[in-house]
């Protein structure tokens, strides 16, 4: 199986989401922050301009999962989607719809996505019920 690994760019400043064409990472040992004086170069949306950044400043990366939503579009760490579910035990058939932010899970019995696709009987994965609908930069308002 191949896994694409790909980034999304949220420019705090200009309050855009940007694609990254290239990302290299460097460290700057005059710098002693909290990001242990990583700097990322990007070059964003096809730009032939290469910026430096310190991460976390001023662009916030988001990783792509590896999933597409009912609509095909890619879904990215910080999108915000609605999905629906048989039930909360996957067993019964209640048609019931539900909304979260992708993020990533780092825990005790379980690392990944926290898009938890819903089951059926047969454990099939239904990943036609999941819909992007923003994202919580651009659409902070759905998440409230």
């Amino acid at each position: 199986m191949d896994r694409v690994i790909k980034f999304r760019a949220w420019d705090k400043s200009n309050k855009k989401m940007m694609l990254p064409t290239l990302m290299r990472l460097h460290r700057d040992t005059t710098k002693n922050d909290d990001n242990g004086g990583r700097v990322m170069q990007l070059q964003l949306n096809g730009n032939s301009n290469k910026e430096y950044f310190n991460l976390g400043q001023r662009i916030i990366l988001m990783q792509y999962t590896g999933l597409n939503d009912k609509d095909g579009k890619e879904i990215y760490e910080g999108d915000i989607i609605d999905y629906w579910t048989d039930s909360p035990d996957g067993y019964t058939y209640v048609n019931k719809k539900a909304r979260k932010v992708v993020e990533w899970i780092q825990g005790y019995t379980r690392v990944g996505w926290n898009i938890l696709p819903s089951r059926s009987r047969s454990g099939g994965i239904k990943k036609n019920r999941w819909e992007i609908i923003g994202n919580i930069y651009d659409n902070p308002e759905l998440i409230k």
